[in-house]
């Protein structure tokens, strides 16, 4: 059985998740690696190139959330009640279904990995399914549609960003434990079973759902040296208001 390492990397701000999301991106460690993780205080995450003027100031506003620009693209989310993953694996990866990540379209590969998601909210007696409405543009992901959304009792319960080079493909996304009334087409897992989960029992259901589905055994680790460096130097980009409000160009 093939081993990962997996990253349980408690709450952090969203200066930092973003940085270490992206220093895991850029890491020189070929293997694959699973971070589960929380954030304190509340994020609001923008997509890369998403508008950062009126629309943010606004929904920063109503939700009393610190913004981050992420290093992916799509709409923004409230990072508030939930659990939080990043996968990152090389971008010839298999998984185990026997193509390159980076040979699949897109919309595949972002199906192949959110079949975990799937898996783990089996594991808990919900049943999910593709997004079948009309792809829309708005401001929050969670009400965004687009063919490869986990939907449960037509509200998404699950949403995804990804960022590819030759060398990586980076999936991250959260899986909700409540919906938000401020997002109105979000549900979350405790909204649909009688006794509610805490992050940790979610997120050790999570890693269970990426370790059935893909046959892999997720061992324990953390960031090395290099990584822990190069998230610290990426979070003062992440803090930087000019950075975070640009959305013309990737690093």
């Amino acid at each position: 059985m093939n081993s990962w390492r997996l990253l349980w990397d408690g709450h952090r701000s969203p200066f930092e998740n973003m940085a270490r999301d992206e220093a895991l991106f850029r890491s020189e460690n070929k293997r694959p690696s699973l971070r589960i993780y929380g954030w304190d205080p509340p994020g609001l995450s923008l997509g890369y190139f998403q508008r950062s003027d009126d629309d943010l100031a606004s929904a920063s506003t109503i939700t009393d959330a610190m913004p981050v620009r992420r290093p992916t693209g799509g709409g923004a989310i409230l990072h508030q009640q939930e659990v939080t993953y990043c996968l990152v694996l090389p971008a010839d990866h298999s998984l185990s279904h026997g193509i390159p990540l980076a040979a699949l379209p897109v919309p595949e590969s972002y199906d192949a990995i959110h079949s975990a998601l799937a898996r783990t909210l089996s594991l808990l007696d919900i049943t999910s399914g593709r997004d079948d409405s009309p792809r829309n543009d708005s401001f929050f992901c969670f009400d965004r549609r687009s063919p490869h959304d986990l939907i449960v009792q037509g509200k998404k319960i699950a949403g995804s960003a990804q960022r590819r080079s030759r060398e990586r493909i980076l999936q991250h996304g959260s899986m909700k434990l409540r919906g938000d009334d401020r997002v109105s087409g979000s549900i979350g897992v405790n909204d649909l079973i009688p006794a509610p989960m805490t992050f940790d029992e979610l997120g050790r259901t999570l890693v269970k759902g990426f370790e059935d589905e893909f046959g892999v055994k997720l061992i324990p680790g953390t960031f090395d040296g290099k990584e822990e460096a190069a998230a610290t130097s990426f979070a003062s980009r992440y803090k930087n208001l000019e950075w975070r409000q640009s959305h013309t160009k990737r690093d």
